[in-house]
Protein backbone atom coordinates (compact mmCIF):
# COMPACT_ATOMS: atom_id res chain seq x y z
CA UNK A 1 0.00 0.00 0.00
CA UNK A 2 1.46 3.37 -1.03
CA UNK A 3 1.50 6.13 1.55
CA UNK A 4 -0.30 9.42 1.01
CA UNK A 5 -0.70 12.35 3.36
CA UNK A 6 -4.17 13.86 3.54
CA UNK A 7 -5.16 17.47 4.30
CA UNK A 8 -7.11 18.12 7.48
CA UNK A 9 -10.66 17.06 6.61
CA UNK A 10 -12.11 15.92 9.93
CA UNK A 11 -12.51 17.65 13.25
CA UNK A 12 -10.31 16.88 16.24
CA UNK A 13 -11.62 14.60 18.97
CA UNK A 14 -8.94 14.28 21.65
CA UNK A 15 -7.63 17.83 21.26
CA UNK A 16 -10.98 19.52 20.71
CA UNK A 17 -12.12 22.43 22.88
CA UNK A 18 -14.94 20.26 24.17
CA UNK A 19 -12.46 17.69 25.45
CA UNK A 20 -9.96 20.20 26.86
CA UNK A 21 -12.72 22.04 28.71
CA UNK A 22 -13.06 18.96 30.91
CA UNK A 23 -9.66 19.77 32.39
CA UNK A 24 -8.79 23.46 32.37
CA UNK A 25 -5.09 23.69 33.12
CA UNK A 26 -5.46 26.80 35.30
CA UNK A 27 -7.67 24.81 37.66
CA UNK A 28 -5.12 22.03 38.19
CA UNK A 29 -3.18 22.00 41.46
CA UNK A 30 -1.55 19.43 43.74
CA UNK A 31 -0.83 18.71 47.37
CA UNK A 32 2.96 18.81 46.88
CA UNK A 33 3.17 22.59 47.04
CA UNK A 34 4.90 22.82 43.67
CA UNK A 35 3.94 24.64 40.49
CA UNK A 36 1.70 22.81 38.06
CA UNK A 37 4.46 22.91 35.42
CA UNK A 38 6.83 21.11 37.82
CA UNK A 39 4.14 18.62 38.75
CA UNK A 40 3.57 17.94 35.04
CA UNK A 41 7.31 17.52 34.49
CA UNK A 42 7.48 14.83 37.17
CA UNK A 43 4.71 12.91 35.41
CA UNK A 44 6.49 13.16 32.06
CA UNK A 45 9.79 11.96 33.50
CA UNK A 46 8.11 9.11 35.33
CA UNK A 47 6.41 7.81 32.19
CA UNK A 48 9.60 8.23 30.14
CA UNK A 49 11.61 6.38 32.78
CA UNK A 50 9.06 3.54 32.80
CA UNK A 51 8.95 3.19 29.03
CA UNK A 52 12.73 3.28 28.62
CA UNK A 53 13.13 0.48 31.15
CA UNK A 54 10.20 -1.54 29.82
CA UNK A 55 11.52 -1.22 26.28
CA UNK A 56 14.94 -2.50 27.38
CA UNK A 57 13.27 -5.39 29.22
CA UNK A 58 11.09 -6.34 26.23
CA UNK A 59 14.07 -6.37 23.86
CA UNK A 60 16.00 -8.68 26.21
CA UNK A 61 12.97 -10.90 26.85
CA UNK A 62 12.23 -11.13 23.13
CA UNK A 63 15.85 -12.03 22.31
CA UNK A 64 16.35 -14.47 25.19
CA UNK A 65 13.07 -16.31 24.62
CA UNK A 66 14.05 -17.09 21.02
CA UNK A 67 17.20 -18.82 22.30
CA UNK A 68 15.18 -21.45 24.19
CA UNK A 69 15.33 -25.05 22.96
CA UNK A 70 13.54 -28.18 24.17
CA UNK A 71 14.48 -31.68 23.01
CA UNK A 72 16.73 -30.02 20.43
CA UNK A 73 13.81 -28.10 18.97
CA UNK A 74 14.33 -24.36 19.31
CA UNK A 75 11.81 -21.54 19.29
CA UNK A 76 11.64 -20.36 15.70
CA UNK A 77 9.86 -17.14 16.54
CA UNK A 78 8.69 -15.09 19.48
CA UNK A 79 5.23 -16.68 19.57
CA UNK A 80 3.83 -19.78 17.89
CA UNK A 81 6.80 -22.14 17.76
CA UNK A 82 4.69 -25.26 18.28
CA UNK A 83 2.76 -26.52 21.30
CA UNK A 84 5.53 -28.72 22.70
CA UNK A 85 8.18 -25.99 22.72
CA UNK A 86 5.84 -23.21 23.83
CA UNK A 87 4.41 -25.29 26.68
CA UNK A 88 7.87 -26.36 27.82
CA UNK A 89 9.00 -22.73 27.75
CA UNK A 90 6.13 -21.67 29.99
CA UNK A 91 6.76 -24.51 32.45
CA UNK A 92 10.48 -23.71 32.44
CA UNK A 93 9.91 -20.08 33.39
CA UNK A 94 7.27 -20.80 36.02
CA UNK A 95 8.85 -23.83 37.69
CA UNK A 96 12.59 -23.33 37.24
CA UNK A 97 13.10 -19.59 36.75
CA UNK A 98 10.31 -18.79 39.19
CA UNK A 99 8.39 -16.16 37.17
CA UNK A 100 5.19 -16.38 35.15
CA UNK A 101 5.61 -14.74 31.76
CA UNK A 102 1.89 -14.85 30.99
CA UNK A 103 1.27 -11.65 32.92
CA UNK A 104 2.87 -9.68 30.10
CA UNK A 105 3.20 -12.11 27.17
CA UNK A 106 -0.53 -12.79 26.94
CA UNK A 107 -2.32 -10.01 28.76
CA UNK A 108 -0.49 -6.76 28.04
CA UNK A 109 -1.28 -4.94 24.84
CA UNK A 110 2.05 -3.14 25.04
CA UNK A 111 3.96 -6.41 24.75
CA UNK A 112 2.22 -7.47 21.54
CA UNK A 113 2.45 -4.02 20.01
CA UNK A 114 6.00 -3.04 20.91
CA UNK A 115 7.62 -6.38 20.11
CA UNK A 116 5.96 -6.30 16.68
CA UNK A 117 8.32 -3.42 15.78
CA UNK A 118 11.59 -5.13 16.68
CA UNK A 119 12.20 -6.60 13.22
CA UNK A 120 11.82 -3.10 11.78
CA UNK A 121 13.87 -1.35 14.46
CA UNK A 122 16.59 -3.97 14.90
CA UNK A 123 16.87 -6.26 11.85
CA UNK A 124 20.08 -7.86 13.20
CA UNK A 125 18.85 -8.38 16.75
CA UNK A 126 18.93 -12.20 16.58
CA UNK A 127 22.63 -12.13 15.71
CA UNK A 128 23.53 -9.57 18.38
CA UNK A 129 23.27 -9.49 22.16
CA UNK A 130 21.08 -6.92 23.98
CA UNK A 131 22.82 -7.83 27.24
CA UNK A 132 26.01 -6.37 25.78
CA UNK A 133 24.48 -3.49 23.83
CA UNK A 134 21.67 -1.12 24.80
CA UNK A 135 18.75 -0.99 22.38
CA UNK A 136 16.63 2.13 22.60
CA UNK A 137 13.35 3.03 20.97
CA UNK A 138 14.22 5.15 17.91
CA UNK A 139 11.53 7.72 18.71
CA UNK A 140 11.61 10.53 21.23
CA UNK A 141 8.10 11.94 20.83
CA UNK A 142 6.28 8.81 19.66
CA UNK A 143 5.73 6.98 22.94
CA UNK A 144 4.33 3.50 23.59
CA UNK A 145 0.77 4.76 23.23
CA UNK A 146 1.51 6.14 19.77
CA UNK A 147 3.22 2.91 18.69
CA UNK A 148 0.33 0.86 20.02
CA UNK A 149 -2.32 3.00 18.33
CA UNK A 150 -1.05 2.20 14.80
CA UNK A 151 0.75 -1.13 15.24
CA UNK A 152 -1.78 -3.04 13.09
CA UNK A 153 -1.49 -0.62 10.16
CA UNK A 154 0.73 -1.39 7.13
CA UNK A 155 1.85 2.27 6.98
CA UNK A 156 2.57 2.54 10.69
CA UNK A 157 6.21 3.57 10.25
CA UNK A 158 5.23 6.35 7.85
CA UNK A 159 2.73 7.71 10.36
CA UNK A 160 5.17 7.45 13.26
CA UNK A 161 7.92 9.19 11.29
CA UNK A 162 5.57 12.09 10.56
CA UNK A 163 4.48 12.28 14.19
CA UNK A 164 8.11 12.27 15.31
CA UNK A 165 9.16 14.90 12.77
CA UNK A 166 6.31 17.19 13.83
CA UNK A 167 6.94 16.52 17.55
CA UNK A 168 3.34 15.50 18.12
CA UNK A 169 2.01 14.72 21.56
CA UNK A 170 -0.05 11.56 21.96
CA UNK A 171 -3.50 13.17 21.60
CA UNK A 172 -2.34 15.28 18.65
CA UNK A 173 -1.10 12.09 17.00
CA UNK A 174 -4.42 10.34 17.60
CA UNK A 175 -6.32 13.12 15.85
CA UNK A 176 -3.79 13.08 13.00
CA UNK A 177 -4.24 9.32 12.55
CA UNK A 178 -8.03 9.61 12.81
CA UNK A 179 -7.99 12.15 10.00
CA UNK A 180 -5.77 9.83 7.95
CA UNK A 181 -7.90 6.69 8.32
CA UNK A 182 -11.18 8.58 7.83
CA UNK A 183 -9.84 10.27 4.68
CA UNK A 184 -8.41 6.97 3.43
CA UNK A 185 -11.73 5.18 3.94
CA UNK A 186 -13.61 7.96 2.21
CA UNK A 187 -11.24 7.93 -0.76
CA UNK A 188 -11.50 4.15 -1.16
CA UNK A 189 -15.26 4.09 -0.63
CA UNK A 190 -15.00 1.24 1.84
CA UNK A 191 -13.87 0.59 5.38
CA UNK A 192 -10.21 -0.34 5.14
CA UNK A 193 -9.56 0.93 8.67
CA UNK A 194 -11.76 1.00 11.74
CA UNK A 195 -11.39 2.14 15.32
CA UNK A 196 -11.44 -0.18 18.31
CA UNK A 197 -11.81 0.98 21.89
CA UNK A 198 -10.57 -1.17 24.72
CA UNK A 199 -12.38 -0.83 28.04
CA UNK A 200 -15.57 0.49 26.42
CA UNK A 201 -16.42 3.04 23.76
CA UNK A 202 -14.45 5.78 25.52
CA UNK A 203 -11.46 3.58 26.30
CA UNK A 204 -8.02 3.03 24.86
CA UNK A 205 -8.09 3.66 21.06
CA UNK A 206 -6.62 1.26 18.50
CA UNK A 207 -6.76 1.34 14.72
CA UNK A 208 -8.15 -1.84 13.17
CA UNK A 209 -7.01 -2.90 9.70
CA UNK A 210 -9.44 -4.89 7.56
CA UNK A 211 -7.56 -7.10 5.10
CA UNK A 212 -10.79 -7.79 3.25
CA UNK A 213 -10.98 -4.68 1.07
CA UNK A 214 -14.38 -5.76 -0.33
CA UNK A 215 -16.19 -4.65 2.80
CA UNK A 216 -18.17 -1.49 2.02
CA UNK A 217 -18.63 1.29 4.56
CA UNK A 218 -21.90 0.97 6.42
CA UNK A 219 -23.04 3.38 9.11
CA UNK A 220 -23.77 0.48 11.47
CA UNK A 221 -20.16 -0.75 11.12
CA UNK A 222 -18.59 2.48 12.35
CA UNK A 223 -18.15 3.08 16.11
CA UNK A 224 -20.12 6.10 17.31
CA UNK A 225 -17.07 8.24 18.04
CA UNK A 226 -15.61 7.58 14.60
CA UNK A 227 -18.98 8.25 13.01
CA UNK A 228 -19.14 11.64 14.71
CA UNK A 229 -15.78 12.52 13.19
CA UNK A 230 -16.77 11.23 9.76
CA UNK A 231 -19.95 13.25 9.73
CA UNK A 232 -18.27 16.44 10.98
CA UNK A 233 -15.67 17.26 8.45
CA UNK A 234 23.21 7.45 26.96
CA UNK A 235 22.75 5.11 29.76
CA UNK A 236 19.41 4.53 31.23
CA UNK A 237 18.54 6.16 34.58
CA UNK A 238 19.33 4.05 37.59
CA UNK A 239 16.38 5.06 39.76
CA UNK A 240 12.85 6.33 39.46
CA UNK A 241 12.52 10.05 38.71
CA UNK A 242 9.79 10.36 41.31
CA UNK A 243 12.43 10.25 44.04
CA UNK A 244 13.23 13.81 44.96
CA UNK A 245 11.56 15.00 41.75
CA UNK A 246 14.78 14.56 39.81
CA UNK A 247 15.80 12.25 36.98
CA UNK A 248 18.82 11.31 34.94
CA UNK A 249 16.61 10.43 31.98
CA UNK A 250 16.21 12.63 28.96
CA UNK A 251 13.95 15.57 29.62
CA UNK A 252 10.39 15.16 28.39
Amino acid sequence: MGFKEYPKNYENVFTSKRTLNRCKINDVSNTLDIEESNYRSVWKKLFRWNQEHLFEFLVKYYWLSKKFCYKRQCKRKFKGSGKAVDRAFGVYLRNFVGCDNRIFSQNLLYTRAITSYFKDFFPNLDKENPFEKIYRCPYRYMNFDCLTLVYRMPERLNLLDIGEKKKMKYTKFIDYVYNYVSSFNEEKGKQVFGIDYLFGTVGYPLIKYYEDRKQKIKTSDIPKRELRSLLQPESLPAESPIKGFTSNSRSA
